[in-house]
């Protein structure tokens, strides 16, 4: 294998690895949205987060996609 044909593979592994990680996070997202408010603060609290007791939804699914 030549050193172009190397470095074009390394580029297309790369690139499908990002291409990746953004579907995993599309659809992290929607698992978030499945879940229940007691759900969310569960994994709030697993994760040592602080919030607001009297949060929404929406509040908590941002503070849990900050954290990662």
């Amino acid at each position: 294998m030549s050193v172009t044909a190397f470095q074009r593979r390394r580029r297309e592994l790369k690139a499908k690895e990002k291409q990746l990680r953004e579907d995993n996070s599309l659809e992290e997202k929607e698992d978030l949205k499945s879940l229940k408010n007691d759900e969310l603060k569960k994994l709030l609290d697993e994760k040592g987060i602080e919030y607001d007791s009297k949060a929404k939804k929406e509040e908590l699914i941002k503070l849990l996609e900050g954290a990662e």
